[in-house]
């Protein structure tokens, strides 16, 4: 129904809960990606990483590591069950909508999906700062000081303060000296830039003495600000990763076309409008340096736009930039797709720059109000109160589509290709592509202390001694390095496991160790003795810092909820039983042992694989257990 050219005068989503709005996204998504066209996506919820999940092969065993084992719980059958009515699921819907699977593997084999997230390195992480000290090339004097004012914005909100760029002066400080050093072709490091708040380069800031515009104090206690938040160790993996460069991030991908999933869900509500008001200002410079075209350059597509783009009087430093992409990006191509649950609660402006809309049920009132607005525009000859009557109570997955020229019709929404499986943790997208394996060395964590580092609530604290190890762990412990010994983290979980099933109880315990602090890289299962782990700090010895991904409360919970998932899908118990009776083996007791005991044969009995008890697994434990390893000479 809507060719990939239409989309240049951009388009909007809505539709309440429930009512497919996922669905009909990500199938355009799949269609404009298969199309050759690259689509950056804003996922603050993180439904989106679900197009990682595409399997050509649509079998049972493809989608077995992604079932949830609780899903399975409600629907009354064992996880490998669940994953084979999934399976059956996908290949009949994607057969009603045409696509084989053949199709799939064709669109695999086309399309590199790209799971990125700013602020940690569970995925791909971006430098977002460097953004902040050099100015894109190729803008000219309005594009410049759009950029300066964005990035001044951004920064301020991150640290709580204000950023009219007209009226408050920690921001026209910040734009005045980003602005001088850009247009000088300089780049200015946050190194640089805090110590010149304090004491700038000039004294006088318009027609008045730089001291009454904005006393030192007042300059003294905003560079502090901004410093606190760029030296937390929990900022450093926004120093690192790949740079915010539109030019690359839709450039093809050895040859396959880019779908770039941008994961925020795990940002706090200041962090993701640091994010993305920096992201947005830079594809607001990307569109300025290029040429105009008629066809669909690329896709900028928000998931959920809430927040982002209020009605006015509120200016938050997103709304700016998407506003122009509305208005200015269709000229070389670039256009842009929101999404939305309450369109009530976003920027009228914006919307009314749709060419194209797609709607799905809205229940209140002033929800279909202001759809209607933007689907009587452009002449479209609508009955509103019958449209009106029908946005109140259409099914789910159907959606009343206005198309650019103003052509008006109705769609029900094919089956993804991708596994809708909903939001991905942390440590599932780690997950997603294989990367190198961290080592423990200074390299990975580049600074010491010389007592441990603190660790997240609700994780203790333990050193190990190397000699109580098994083979398997101390076999992969670091060799040392040049600056000497130092005490390794290593991250240790201990989970109870329990099942039962009629007559029948058992309880293990697994115990799992990351040697290398990397959940990448498969865990060492072991036993460890009480005596192994000592509570007592010792009194010497340096010791390397913890990896962001695991400095906070927050991301130990999702660890836990990773592993808890993944044991539920992956233990497995064996009992025996005799038919006809209630005689059940007993835990760990063998074929042979059950039936002497109750005398029978072993050929009559039957055994029995049982999944874990619902609820049945729980993390007893979580510890960083510090390991001391020795130096190596420099010139190992």
């Amino acid at each position: 129904m809507l060719e990939p050219t239409s989309l240049t005068r951009h388009a909007v989503c809505v539709g309440m809960t429930g009512s497919g709005k996922t669905g009909l996204c990500l199938s355009i998504l799949e269609d404009l990606a298969g199309a050759g066209v690259p689509i950056v996506a804003l996922d603050p919820k993180g439904d989106l990483t679900n197009l990682a999940l595409v399997f050509p092969d649509l079998n049972a065993a493809s989608f077995r590591p992604w079932i949830d084992p609780a899903e399975a719980a409600r629907a009354g059958v064992t996880p490998d069950v669940y994953a084979e009515q999934t399976a059956a699921r996908w290949r009949e819907g994607l057969a009603a909508a045409g696509r084989t699977p053949a199709d799939v593997a064709a669109w695999k084999a086309r399309v590199e999906v790209i799971v990125m997230t700013p602020g940690s390195e569970s995925g791909r992480p971006i430098d977002v700062l460097s953004a902040l000290t050099r100015a894109p090339a190729g803008l000219d004097p309005e594009g410049l000081r759009a950029y300066v004012t964005g990035a001044v914005g951004a920064l301020l909100g991150l640290v709580g303060e204000p950023s009219n760029p007209l009226t408050d002066p920690g921001a026209i400080l910040l734009a005045r000296l980003l602005g001088d050093a850009f247009e000088a072709g300089k780049e200015l490091p946050l190194g640089a830039l805090l110590p010149q708040i304090i004491d700038p380069p000039f004294d006088r800031l318009g027609y008045f003495p730089m001291d009454d515009v904005m006393p030192p104090k007042a300059r003294t206690a905003l560079a502090l600000k901004l410093n606190n938040v760029v030296a937390s160790p929990a900022f450093a993996s926004w120093r690192t990763g790949e740079p915010l460069d539109l030019a690359a991030w839709t450039a093809p991908v050895d040859g396959r076309t880019p779908v770039r999933v941008l994961v925020l869900s795990h940002l706090s509500d200041a962090e993701r409008m640091f994010f993305v008001s920096m992201m947005l200002h830079a594809v607001v410079a990307w569109t300025r340096r290029l040429r105009g075209t008629s066809e669909l350059r690329a896709l900028v597509y928000f998931d959920e736009v809430f927040g982002f783009l209020p009605p006015h009087p509120k200016e938050p430093p997103s709304k700016g930039p998407i506003l122009t992409l509305m208005k200015q990006a269709r000229a070389v191509g670039v256009g842009v797709m929101l999404a939305t649950q309450n369109p009530v609660d976003v920027d009228y402006k914006a919307l009314s720059n749709a060419g194209t809309w797609l709607v799905g049920r809205l229940q209140t009132e002033n929800d279909r109000d202001r759809v209607l607005e933007g689907l009587m525009t452009h002449g479209a000859d609508l009955d509103r109160k019958a449209l009106d009557a029908a946005l109140g109570s259409l099914p789910p997955r159907t959606f009343v589509v206005r198309d650019a020229f103003g052509r008006v019709g109705q769609l029900r929404s094919r089956q993804t290709m991708a596994y809708l499986r909903g939001p991905l943790t942390r440590v599932e997208v780690a997950s997603l592509e294989p990367r190198e394996p961290v080592p423990l060395t200074v390299a990975a964590a580049p600074t010491r202390t010389i007592g441990p580092p603190p660790t997240p609530a609700g994780v203790e604290v333990r050193w190990l001694d190397e000699a109580a190890l098994p083979d398997a762990a101390r076999s992969a412990l670091p060799g040392g390095d040049a600056d000497g010994p130092a005490w390794r983290p290593m991250l240790y979980l201990r989970v109870d496991v329990r099942f039962r099933e009629k007559g029948w109880e058992d309880e293990r315990v697994v115990h799992r160790l990351w040697t290398t602090m990397s959940l990448a890289d498969p865990p060492v299962a072991l036993g460890l003795p009480d005596a192994a782990l000592r509570t007592a700090a010792p009194d010497d010895g340096e010791h390397a810092l913890l990896p962001t991904w695991i400095d906070q409360a927050t991301e130990v919970t999702e660890l836990k909820a990773a592993v808890v998932d993944q044991l539920a899908r992956s233990q497995r118990g064996r009992m025996w039983r005799r038919p006809g009776t209630d005689d059940v083996s007993l835990p760990g007791e063998s074929a042979e042992s059950f039936a002497a005991r109750v005398g029978e044969a072993v050929d009559k009995v039957t055994g029995v694989d049982v999944a874990p008890a619902r609820g049945g697994v729980k993390v007893g434990w979580t510890a960083v257990v510090w390991v001391r390893a020795a130096g190596a000479a420099p010139s190992a």
